[in-house]
């Protein structure tokens, strides 16, 4: 059985006669088509398409594992995940990623069960997160190093690419956006009056209210940037300059490229950190200012108070250097 056929049905029917009525849905129908099925379940029935993509990535390549083992992907149990889980791990990749892989899977026999297709899900009781500690390292920079790299990114001589890369540094080191929710964020999002907008995270929205410097910087590039190319019924705020997609919404790859050559320019270039650096600089920074871990977790848009208290037991540790009292001393 090869990969571009994986497992062929012997129902071919259109979904169409199938969105009422699945009694004709059969196991290799769904395996085939499990995409039909799946964004009703996941983000609240409106995935985005990188959430979809994701999705179809990680699940796709399970599929093709179960092939390679010759196993049916409807017939594998708990123990037949677990050992994907061993796999997944001796192959090199981070719990991060392996929890992706195993939540994609997750889901994808969610669906399954849901359409009473199996009769429980193998991958129910799986779990992948790794113990949460307060000691888990993370980079950040401290503002007088943000504004080294700030200084970096003023040399640019494009007026366009000056301005863009600023307000989109402004957005993760000052608010705490994530890479993906610049890449998101729409003309339409935003409130030039009352300085608020609508942020497309990581399955949820949200609103942040930016500082008025942020909101400078962002009304500093729109006066530039030039007419977007529309991206369906939205306008992308953040748009590429490169000749093959010029105009159009810049990817995420692209912001971290810009990223990675200015914190390089600038000296500040830390192996494995790129944008996710300014949002950890964001907490560290914010509490280190207001002593508010409630400030800091609802400008973050953080649901567990545990992994923004992280933030507070790094400054208080910086501050504090309990271990300076034991110091021996000369009489």
């Amino acid at each position: 059985m090869s990969d571009n056929q994986l497992i062929r049905s012997d129902t071919q029917q259109n979904l169409s006669s199938l969105s009422l009525d699945t009694s004709a849905l059969t196991p290799d129908y769904y395996v085939m088509h499990y995409l039909e099925f799946l964004p009703r379940y996941i983000s609240h029935g409106h995935p985005t398409a990188d959430t979809l993509n994701s999705y179809r990535k990680n699940i796709d390549a399970f599929i093709r594992w179960c092939i390679n083992k010759q196993r049916h992907p409807m017939s594998m149990q708990d123990y037949q995940i677990r050992i994907y889980r061993e796999e997944l791990v001796q192959a090199g990749y981070k719990p991060s990623t392996i929890g992706l892989h195993i939540s994609a899977v997750r889901s994808f026999y969610m669906v399954a069960e849901k359409l009473h297709l199996i009769q429980e899900n193998p991958c129910a009781d799986i779990h992948t997160e790794a113990p949460f500690s307060y000691d888990n390292q993370f980079d950040f920079f401290t503002p007088q190093e943000e504004a080294e790299i700030i200084e970096a990114f003023e040399q640019t001589e494009n007026p366009v690419a000056r301005t863009r890369d600023l307000a989109m540094l402004y957005l993760m080191c000052v608010e705490g956006l994530r890479k993906v929710e610049v890449h998101r964020m729409n003309d339409e999002d935003i409130n030039l009056e009352t300085g608020i907008i609508v942020i497309h995270g990581k399955g949820h929205n949200g609103v942040i209210y930016p500082s008025p410097d942020t909101m400078e910087r962002i009304k500093d590039y729109l006066k530039v940037r030039g007419i977007p190319v529309k991206d369906g019924l939205m306008t992308p705020t953040f748009i590429s300059l490169s000749n093959q997609s010029k105009g159009k919404r810049v990817s995420r790859r692209g912001i971290e490229s810009i990223m990675n050559r200015v914190l390089t320019i600038s000296g500040h270039k830390k192996k494995g950190a790129c944008c996710h650096v300014f949002r950890h600089s964001c907490g560290t920074n914010l509490y280190a200012a207001t002593k508010d871990l409630r400030v800091v977790q609802e400008t973050l848009r953080q649901r567990d108070p545990k992994v923004t208290a992280r933030y507070a037991h790094v400054q208080q540790r910086m501050d504090k250097r309990y271990t300076s009292s034991i110091v021996p001393k000369k009489d």
